[in-house]
C-alpha cells in the first residue's frame, strides 16, 4: 500500500478471507472511504488506521469477529469497558460516517466525544443492551441506524442536530427519553417496536391498573374491578403493532384516553350526537366556576367489509373547535382499540384547558371522524371547584394540562407550535411527523397560506396494516387534505 500514496477509496467488502489489515494502511494519508463491509473474518484493524487524517467514511457492517466490542474473558464489568473504549479510540477523529451495523457488539464507550465530526452511525442488528448516556454530546450527528438491535431497552437524550432516527424491529425497546426536533426535522422510524409504552414529550400507556381510581371513576368507569380484568385488542400507530392486552390508559397531547368494550354513553354526558355528525354547543354563561376541559366519549363499531375481512379504521379523529375564539384541536391518539365483531367499543377521552381556553357564552362544535361505524359521542364540560382550586368531576393531579401556549405530555412541556398547523388551528397527532413536517415547509414557503381541514383516510384491512406502503399513501392523503381550507 505504501506505493498508492494518493489513493482515496479502498474497496475490500466480501472479502471472506480477510483476517487482518496491513499496517501500512495507515500511510493512506488522502485516503476518504475505507469499506470493509462483510469481512467476516476479519479480526484486527491495525492502530495505524487512526493515523488516517482525512478519513471521512468506514464501514465496518457485518464484520463480527472484529473485537470492537468487549473482551469476553475480562475478569470485571471495568476491564471489560476500558478494553472495548480503547479499541474504539483507534477510530480515526475525522470520521463523518461509521457503519458498525452487525458487527456484534453489546456495549457502546461511554466516551464517544473524540468523534465531533461524526454525522451518520450505524449501529443496527447488534446486542447492544443501551446506548451511552452521553450521545447528546455527538453535536454534529444527523442520522443514527439502530434497526434489529433486539436487546435495546430504552434510548438515551440524543443530541438537537438528529435528522434521521431508525430504530425499527427494536423489539426489547420500552423507553425513549427526550427525543429532539419532534415534528419539525426529525424523522423517526419505531416500527415493530412491540414493547415500547414511552416516548418522553409524546405519550405514555401505563396499564389501567396503575391509572389514578378517582380520574377512571370521573371518566364513567365505577366497575374498576372487573373492567381491570378486561381485555382489548390494540393498534399502536407508531409501532405498526397490534396486540391483545389488559386495559390500558394513554397520556398524549395532554389528554387522557381509555378504550373499553362497551356501547352506552354514561348518563352524565349531557351533550349526544349521532354517528359523524357536529355537535354544537354553547357553553352556559350563568355558571361561575372556570372550565378546565372536557371528557368525550365514542361509541364505534365495524362495519360490513366488502372483501369479507376484518375492517379496521385507519386513525380516528376528534375534533373541538372554539368556533368564538377561532380555535380549533384535532386529535388522532397513536393507539386505537379495535372493537371485535358484533360488539361495541367505548373510546374516552379527558381533554384539560387552562387559561380560559373555553369561558361561559362561547360556542364549540365536537365531531369524530374515523374510517370505522361512528353511532354515537357525547360531551361533557369540567369545571373548576371553587373551593378546592381543582376540577369538580376530578380531584386527580394525573391529568395533564395543556393550552394555547404549552401541551405537556409526560413530565416535558412542549410548545404548542410544534402541533399548530396554522393560526390556532393544533393537529395533535405524534405518528403522523410527515404532515407536521409538509405543513411546515409550506408555511415557510409560504406565509399567506390560509386555514386548514382535514379528512381521515378511508378505513383498510387489518392484514393490510403490517404493510408499510399503505400507511405511506394514507398519509399522503393526510397531507393532501389539510391545507384544505375552511370557508365560513
Amino acid at each position: 500500500m505504501s506505493g498508492l500514496p494518493n489513493l482515496e477509496r479502498l474497496i475490500l467488502k466480501d472479502c471472506i478471507n480477510l483476517v487482518e489489515l496491513d499496517e501500512a494502511v495507515g500511510d493512506l494519508e488522502k485516503l476518504v472511504l475505507l469499506n470493509l463491509r462483510d469481512c467476516k473474518n476479519l479480526m484486527k484493524i491495525p492502530a495505524s488506521v487512526s493515523r488516517l487524517g482525512s478519513l471521512q467514511d468506514l464501514i465496518l457492517s457485518g464484520c463480527s469477529k472484529l473485537g470492537l466490542h468487549s473482551n469476553t474473558k475480562a475478569t470485571t464489568e471495568e476491564h471489560s469497558s476500558s478494553i472495548a473504549t480503547k479499541k474504539f479510540n483507534l477510530l480515526p477523529h475525522s470520521l463523518g460516517s461509521l457503519s458498525l451495523a452487525n458487527c456484534n457488539l453489546s456495549e457502546i464507550p461511554s466516551d464517544l466525544g473524540f468523534l465531533s465530526a461524526l454525522k451518520h452511525l450505524d449501529l443496527s442488528a447488534n446486542p447492544i443492551l443501551n446506548l451511552p448516556q452521553n450521545m447528546k454530546d455527538l453535536i454534529m450527528l444527523q442520522t443514527l441506524l439502530l434497526e434489529g438491535c433486539t436487546k435495546l431497552h430504552t434510548l438515551p437524550e440524543l443530541p438537537l442536530s438528529l435528522t434521521r432516527l431508525e430504530a425499527n424491529h427494536c423489539t426489547s425497546l420500552k423507553r425513549i427519553t427526550n427525543l429532539p426536533n419532534i415534528f419539525r426535522s426529525l424523522c423517526k422510524s419505531f416500527w415493530y417496536c412491540k414493547k415500547l409504552v414511552e416516548a418522553q414529550g409524546l405519550f405514555e400507556i401505563k396499564l389501567l391498573s396503575s391509572v389514578d381510581i378517582d380520574l377512571i371513576r370521573n371518566m364513567g368507569l365505577f366497575n374498576l374491578e372487573s373492567t381491570e380484568r378486561s381485555e382489548a385488542e390494540m393498534i399502536n400507530y407508531l409501532t405498526n403493532t397490534t396486540k391483545k392486552c389488559p386495559l390500558q390508559g394513554l397520556k398524549e397531547c395532554g389528554i387522557f384516553s381509555i378504550y373499553i368494550c362497551g356501547s352506552e354513553i354514561p348518563n352524565w354526558f349531557g351533550y349526544r350526537s349521532m354517528g359523524n355528525s357536529v355537535l354544537s354547543v354553547v357553553i352556559p354563561s350563568g355558571v361561575n366556576l372556570k372550565i378546565r376541559g372536557l371528557n368525550a366519549c365514542v361509541v364505534y363499531a365495524r362495519q360490513p367489509d366488502h372483501r369479507g375481512g376484518v375492517q379496521v379504521a385507519s386513525e380516528q379523529f376528534l375534533k373541538v373547535s372554539n368556533e368564538t375564539k377561532d380555535r380549533m384541536w384535532t386529535y388522532s391518539p397513536v393507539t386505537m382499540g379495535i372493537p371485535k365483531e358484533n360488539e361495541d367499543m367505548l373510546w374516552l377521552s379527558r381533554w384539560t384547558f387552562r387559561d380560559n381556553e373555553l369561558e361561559g357564552g362561547e360556542e364549540i362544535r365536537v365531531s369524530v371522524k374515523c374510517g370505522l361505524w361512528t353511532k354515537e359521542f357525547g360531551i361533557e364540560l369540567v369545571y373548576e371547584d371553587e373551593n378546592k382550586g381543582k376540577d369538580v368531576a376530578s380531584n386527580s393531579e394525573d391529568i395533564l394540562p395543556w393550552s394555547q401556549s404549552n401541551v405537556v405530555a409526560g413530565d416535558v412541556a412542549v410548545s404548542t407550535s410544534m402541533y399548530e398547523m396554522w393560526r390556532g388551528k393544533y393537529f395533535l397527532c405524534n405518528h403522523r411527523y410527515r404532515t407536521h413536517q409538509a405543513q411546515f415547509r409550506r408555511r415557510q414557503e409560504n406565509p399567506a397560506h390560509g386555514d386548514f381541514s382535514y379528512k381521515p383516510p378511508s378505513s383498510f384491512h387489518l392484514n393490510d396494516f403490517l404493510f408499510k406502503h399503505e400507511v405511506d399513501i394514507a398519509e399522503s392523503r393526510i397531507i393532501k387534505y389539510l391545507r384544505k381550507a375552511v370557508t365560513k
